[in-house]
């Protein structure tokens, strides 16, 4: 009768439905109290995947194992090289991506990272994106924020910061297409005033609030 007795907690705790895990999840915000609560079980592991809204991840190499548990995530956070495909995985996985962090860390070199074909797939893969951050990503090309401006019509805030190759092409294509309200420049040593009149003419010179020019 004892083991019987000590069967009967966790019998009980399988009878919870996943709205109802979610409930008792909602209640728990130490990081390391969610991967205890999701270490429980598949059907834990399952509902705190469908309810984490956002995540840093510090491997690349891990970037498609992970991606798919977590569906609806809001922001994501990646300071190491990533590839075009892993930008495309990522709209792919996790579609209603709002905020999008890339800032790549001054002592990591951007080798293998991502080009214009990236932003696409980020432009194509994520419509609710309305925060991108891209600081010392060596990608960021006229072509590839052209085509991410014309997909990502919510994008309000993008961050160039330290992209040296950001060129007056690059203001234009800004000019022409978006609706930001911030815009980050600095440290863009390319541009020059035949790019700022672009931002100055074009239709964002409607919405910009807040631009950053400092070098």
């Amino acid at each position: 009768m004892a083991g019987h007795t000590k069967r009967r907690p966790a019998r009980r705790i399988c009878l919870l439905s996943e709205d109802e895990l979610g409930l008792i999840l909602n209640r728990l915000s130490d990081p390391e109290d969610r991967k205890s609560f999701s270490l429980v079980g598949k059907q834990w592991m399952r509902v705190e995947g469908a309810t984490r809204l956002s995540i840093r991840l510090l491997r690349p190499e891990i970037l498609r194992h992970v991606l798919p548990r977590f569906p609806n995530l809001v922001t994501f956070e990646m300071s190491k090289p990533i590839r075009n495909s892993d930008l495309a995985f990522l709209g792919h996985a996790c579609p209603k991506i709002e905020v999008i962090n890339l800032n790549l860390l001054k002592q990591t070199p951007d080798l293998r990272g991502f080009g214009s074909k990236g932003l696409y797939y980020l432009g194509n893969g994520c419509p609710n994106l309305s925060k991108l951050s891209l600081r010392r990503r060596l990608g960021v090309t006229s072509d590839g924020v052209g085509w991410l401006l014309k997909a990502a019509i919510n994008l309000r805030y993008l961050d160039l910061g330290e992209c040296i190759f950001v060129t007056d092409k690059v203001l234009e294509a800004i000019g022409s297409w978006s609706s930001l309200t911030y815009l980050n420049l600095e440290g863009c040593t390319k541009i020059t005033n035949r790019g700022l009149g672009f931002l100055a003419n074009g239709s964002c010179s409607k919405t910009l609030k807040t631009l950053v020019l400092s070098r």
